[in-house]
């Protein structure tokens, strides 16, 4: 285990040590992302780039351990997922403008200028988790933004080794590795907090725990808010709108349904039911 996480600070289970597990990585993926919010386009894109390839690379060891882990799906099915989850995503995502003007309306004096959030809480499930932390970083570091995983403690090594994978590509590539890092003691408080942290300015999350996230979001009195997809159900778009009619709903693509076991097909994977023990 030693040899999957050396590339992230490991604490005990302690209060004290897990407070300052998440802070310590919140505070360094501030830092990262402010040296990213300095970098042109092209070096962005070069380091999305460098994870893609990394994730195709890696697509099938991974896959391995992700069904060891979990023992969900099937490795090939897997391989598949993580290839998509990395070049898919990189060659829908590869062209567009995220960083500094992005468009310009002479005619209007309009300038369209992009602004990163900053650090992103992500939750990692246990159907997909390699494929879910390869797309989640590069879509984060595109928008210029750095990402802090919350995985599922079921999927804690597999998780962990994607997140070495894409640390090593993202320092290859020039960047700063602290872009992304993840929770080594997944708890619920782990979770809670990091989500809760000042710091944290959005939170990707997927499936019922969407739902439930809004809702631990409007706990805070935020009123004016929008849920951003990469992929939906029918179902979970349903969901959404039946508990929160008053938020705004973006869709990238629409799948076809939930299979029986509330898996979204084909999808890309559920997310943090354990978090709020939604289905």
């Amino acid at each position: 285990m030693a040899k999957l996480v050396e590339c992230i600070p490991n604490f005990s289970c302690s209060k004290e040590k897990d407070e300052a597990t998440y802070n310590a990585l919140v505070e360094a993926a501030k830092a990262a992302q402010r040296e990213l919010a300095q970098m042109s386009q092209a070096q962005v894109d070069r380091i999305v780039r460098a994870i893609a390839d990394a994730g195709v690379r890696n697509a099938r060891r991974l896959a391995q351990m992700a069904n060891e882990d979990t023992g969900f799906g099937i490795v090939d099915d897997k391989v598949i997922k993580n290839v998509f989850a990395s070049r898919g995503v990189y060659e829908h995502i590869k062209d567009m403008k995220t960083i500094g003007e992005i468009s310009c309306d002479p005619a209007r004096g309009v300038h369209t200028i992009a602004v990163p959030v900053g650090v992103i809480a992500g939750l990692i499930p246990s159907t997909n988790p390699t494929s879910t932390a390869l797309y989640k970083a590069e879509i984060a570091i595109k928008a210029g933004n750095a990402i802090v995983f919350s995985p599922h403690p079921t999927a804690l090594r597999c998780i962990l080794e994607t997140v070495k994978v894409i640390r090593q590509a993202v320092s290859e590539a020039g960047g700063n590795e602290d872009l992304v890092s993840c929770i080594t003691i997944p708890t619920m408080e782990a979770t809670d907090n990091l989500m809760r942290h000042r710091d944290v300015a959005m939170i990707l999350a997927t499936g019922g725990s969407a739902s439930a996230a809004i809702t631990f979001i409007k706990g805070y009195g935020c009123k004016h808010i929008k849920l951003m997809n990469v992929l939906a159900a029918p179902e979970g778009i349903e969901c959404v709108i039946k508990d929160h009619p008053d938020v705004e709903i973006y869709v990238a693509g629409v799948d076809e349904k939930l299979n029986d076991h509330a898996y979204i097909v084909p999808g890309l994977g559920d997310a943090g039911d354990r978090i709020f023990g939604t289905k």
